[in-house]
């Protein structure tokens, strides 16, 4: 699963956008959440959200992009709406939005479910929500709210990277490296990070032994193709 913070925006885009899904039936608003008295009245336009969006946004003269527009994706089908729509309000929780506006807005038009959720970056006081490190942060959130244990699926990974055929140190790097992990090389040990913090370290010793492993290897093949065309 994966979630994406889309283009910072000074207008409120995402709400027209989605709801244009809806109209056309590639989605569905699944919840609208922190809107007031606008809930209760009938035969709401977009043009109604995006208008309480920008009056609470013009509490803030300071920020100059309010919008807050994020998507999160499942793989295939594997989570249905009802899924995704909880998953959202868990993860709007945990970046600091649960009190503010926000819509709700699943889509069914590709290959993968996703839902986009679409609000405003100021609050009722006036203040930002918090955005420091908000794209590391928003895979730390989500994987919190999936139960993911970071560290065992990074030792996991690690484990598998080691079965491959590498003769390089460079080769080890890039194994890990292109399932998202940053790796740096101490004195000693090479350090795995991932989502901003580091998540498990192996011997340089131990990559060492690898690559020797795969040289042997090498030597008993050449040593073998000799032998058959002889």
């Amino acid at each position: 699963m994966i979630v994406k913070i889309l283009n910072k925006s000074a207008a409120f885009k995402g709400v027209s956008y989605n709801t244009s899904k809806v109209e056309k039936d590639k989605g569905e608003l699944m919840k609208v959440q922190n809107f007031g008295a606008l809930q209760g009245l009938d035969h709401l336009r977009p043009q109604d959200y995006i208008n309480y969006l920008e009056a609470q946004s013009a509490r803030s003269t300071r920020t100059k992009f309010p919008q807050f527009h994020a998507v999160i994706s499942a793989k295939g089908r594997s989570h249905s709406k009802e899924q995704l729509t909880d998953i959202a309000e868990q993860w709007l929780k945990g970046m600091g939005y649960r009190d503010q506006p926000y819509l709700l807005i699943f889509h069914k038009d590709t290959k993968n479910n996703h839902i986009h959720m679409v609000t405003t970056r100021v609050g009722k006081d006036g203040r930002k929500i918090p955005d420091s490190y908000e794209k590391i942060r928003s895979y730390q959130v989500l994987n919190r709210v999936l139960g993911i244990d970071e560290i065992k699926v990074a030792l996991a990974d690690l484990k598998n990277a080691l079965l491959y055929n590498f003769s390089t140190r460079a080769q080890f790097m890039m194994i890990l490296e292109a399932q998202g992990y940053a790796l740096t090389l101490s004195p000693t040990d090479y350090k795995i990070s991932n989502f901003g913090k580091e998540l498990a370290q192996i011997p340089i010793t131990k990559v060492d032994e690898r690559i020797a492993d795969h040289q042997k290897d090498k030597e008993r093949i050449s040593q073998l193709r000799a032998i058959i065309e002889k």
